[in-house]
């Protein structure tokens, strides 16, 4: 219950931190390309170090890979929500951010998934897979609307934090 849980809220905070980085480009009047580029960014080092992921996952510890992206999720969410408060964000702080984003999502992606081989039970697997798989979807959907609920209540940098929690 704790991995589910943990990798649900999780999946909440790094989905909704998209919202909100795009809000924040659109907010600092950023143009189509820019959020292009931002989404582009992100994509390059996803796709090549994807292989490289379920490389890493299959050979080293799946939850050493986990913990780690969980303090990098944190350091980014917060370090980002901190420029906001202080005025020194600029939109090349978001093109970094989805740059590092999408390299740490290539490693978390197949540990996340594999994990459940080793901490269920073998008559348990294809439940816990099914309810993984069942979050990924809720998540998809929640994770929006929470996420533009927390821009439109609190503000951009409170979506950072939010996701910097939940990670």
């Amino acid at each position: 219950f704790f991995l589910w849980s943990s990798q649900t809220l999780a999946t909440i905070g790094g989905a909704g931190v998209g919202i909100a980085v795009v809000w924040q480009v659109l907010v600092m009047k950023g143009s189509a390309v820019d959020l292009g580029l931002l989404v582009t960014l992100a994509m390059i080092p996803n796709l090549a170090l994807l292989p490289f992921g379920g490389l890493a996952a299959d050979r080293f510890s799946r939850r050493r890979i986990l913990f780690v992206a969980a303090l990098i999720s944190p350091f980014l969410a917060f370090g980002t929500s901190a420029m906001m408060h202080f005025g020194s964000l600029r939109i090349w702080h978001l093109y970094l951010l989805s740059l590092m984003r999408g390299t740490v999502e290539p490693f978390v992606i197949p540990a996340g998934r594999g994990i459940y081989a080793e901490v269920l039970p073998k008559e348990d697997l294809l439940r816990g897979n099914a309810l993984s798989s069942f979050s990924s979807q809720f998540t998809s959907i929640l994770a929006p609307a929470l996420s533009g609920w927390i821009i439109e209540t609190w503000g951009v940098p409170a979506a950072f934090v939010f996701q910097g929690i939940l990670s």
